[in-house]
Formats: C-alpha cells, structure tokens, sequence
C-alpha cells in the first residue's frame, strides 16, 4: 500500500455538513440541450487546451463516433451528436452586436461536452477537498465484462454501498465517488473513483508508529491492504477483488487529485475503438447516478458555487443575449405596432 494509509496530521476543520442542495434528477441530466454554453457559463475544461489543435482533435473524435453510430443503426444518438458543435448567432439585446457560438448537447458521452461537464463537476468540490483533514484516494475495481450494461454498474454501485455500511467503511468520514468506464482491450472496466476524508482504513491492523522500522511499516501496509481487498471481494461477490489505494500529501494535491479521479465517465476514444457496439455503453450509463457524494459529503451545501455568468459583449459590455431570429421577430412585432398606431 505505500504511503496509502500513513498516518497524517492535518488541518482540524473537517467539511461539515450544510443545508442542502436541490437534487437533479438522472432525467433532467438526459435531455437534449443545444443551448449556446455563452449564455449561460464561461467555457471550463479538464484538458489542456492548447488553441485550435485541441479543439481540432476533438472534432475529429466526435464526427467518428457520430460514423460507428450512424453504422450501427442508431439515429437516435446520431441526432444527439449532430445538435452540437453548430455554430449559432447571438445579439446582444442592447446594441444587436452580433456573436457566433456552439451548441453543446451536454451528454456525459460526447466528445466535445464531456471535459466541459467534467470541470464544472470538480470545480464544485475542489474547495471541499482541500479542507479533508486525511485525504485518501481509494478506487474500487471488478473484473471485465464483454457485454456492458445498466445491471453491471448497479451491481457495481450496489456493492460500494454495501462497503460504506460495514465497519471498514465506517471509517471513511465522507468523500466523492465517481463511477469510470473504460475499455482495455479485453472488455469493459467498469471502476469507482473515490477521494475521502480518511485517517486509517483497515479494521485489523493498527496504523503504523512513526518509531516503526521501513520493514515493519511495509508489512503493515500489505496486511491492511490484503484486508481491504477481502472486504471488497465480499461486497462485489468475487472471488478476488483489487482496490488501489494511495496518501494525498497536501491540500493542492488534493486538488490535483480531484480533477484526476473525479473527472469522465466514458472517454469518446473508448466508445470509437471498443469491440461490441459502442451504443450498448451508451444505453447502459443511461438514467444512472454515476456521481456522488457520501458520509459527511452526502448533499453537502458548498461554500464556493461555480458562478455561471454570461458572457461580456466585447463592444458594448451588455450580458443579456438572444438568439437572432428572436431578435428579428421581435424588430418585426415592434414594426407591426408602430403601422397600426398610423
């Protein structure tokens, strides 16, 4: 286990638990929205983004997964995927200043709206994260399945829960979790990402003593390891069950370390160049709470919201926008009244 359990002193200002959020429901976060992310939000990322070619990359990636849907007869997400990336026009209500825009479909799986979702999703934890008083990142694995569907990933989440509700997960004070999908070649490799506010996570074995030898504290970190896999192998009803684990340092690596594990769901490469039909992944993440919060995490109030502003006009500094035919629409009703009036 390394330096995955050791024992840290920190910050003595653990989250606390606030008033709560309002719950977004799994069907609110699949419906269609071509809505020009200008209107709403500054343009966020998880990736480095390094001018066009980056965009340029991710254009290419999408209209790929836009082809293997179009082949796999599925027009129904085809549809999804051509409703983003459009350039749209917007004026400015107070001068008609003109402003060119994309849609964005905000599907957890496309190409183009994924980094942007995934840093509006760790933006809004990574200030609780940095007060954990034992940040600890643990990741829960099962074994690969050829056939992905929604009975794996509640299998999966299913099996997490029933960790926090035994004695060992007890010790977990709160965290996030965050269910990851990948293909390796060899199936699907659904995952939990979690980072917690956790000082020792074993049940058996004492946290180690800082007069131990190097020799002794590796031997306790195995045996607290092997005891976490076993408790795991239970929950998720196999045989053998692996769980990584590792120490975060400091509060900035703690934010780091957001971004890391709580970051995509479903990468657009995997869904390009997995074997299967890549709409089986999609169906399946479907209508499925694949983030969340726990323990003292669990619908906490954060203290520092996203803020969502719209965008500046760059001429006249107005922040109120519409669409262009909404624009002419209204020019012509004002036109129509102003004749009636004569």
């Amino acid at each position: 286990m390394g330096d995955s359990v050791c024992e840290r002193k920190r910050s003595k200002h653990p989250p606390d638990a606030g008033a709560k959020t309002p719950k977004r429901s799994a069907e609110g976060r699949d419906k269609v929205d071509a809505s020009p992310s200008c209107l709403d939000t500054t343009e966020l990322s998880v990736e480095k983004i390094e001018g066009a070619a980056w965009l340029l990359d991710r254009l290419k990636l999408h209209e790929k997964l836009k082809d293997r849907l179009q082949r796999e007869g599925r027009g129904d997400l085809v549809a999804i995927l051509e409703s983003c990336g459009k350039d749209f026009r917007l004026v400015c209500k107070d001068k008609g200043h003109l402003r060119l825009v994309k849609t964005h479909c905000k599907k957890r799986w496309c190409p183009l709206c994924a980094p942007m979702l995934a840093a509006e999703r760790v933006a809004t934890i990574q200030s609780i994260v940095a007060r954990f008083q034992w940040p600890l990142i643990v990741n829960y694995t099962m074994s690969n399945v050829e056939d992905l569907s929604k009975a794996t990933l509640r299998k999966l989440l299913r099996a997490f829960r029933k960790f926090r509700q035994r004695g060992i997960g007890k010790l977990m004070r709160g965290g996030f979790a965050s269910l990851e999908i990948s293909h390796t070649g060899n199936g699907w490799h659904p995952h939990v990402h979690t980072i917690c506010d956790c000082e020792w996570l074993s049940l058996e074995t004492v946290p180690p003593k800082r007069w131990w030898s190097a020799e002794r504290i590796a031997d306790n970190y195995q045996r607290a390891g092997a005891e976490l896999s076993r408790e795991w192998a239970q929950c998720i009803g196999q045989p053998m069950a692996n769980v990584h684990i590792q120490r975060v340092a400091t509060s900035s690596r703690a934010k780091k370390a957001a971004v890391e594990q709580i970051k995509y769901t479903l990468k657009g490469q995997d869904l390009v160049e997995c074997e299967g039909e890549a709409s089986e992944a999609i169906d399946a993440i479907q209508r499925v709470r694949l983030y969340r919060g726990f323990g003292s995490c669990y619908r906490l109030k954060l203290d520092e919201e996203v803020e969502r502003t719209p965008c500046a006009c760059e001429k006249c500094g107005c922040i109120q926008w519409e669409p262009e035919e909404a624009e002419q629409n209204r020019e012509f009703r004002e036109h129509k009244k102003a004749s009636r009036r004569r």
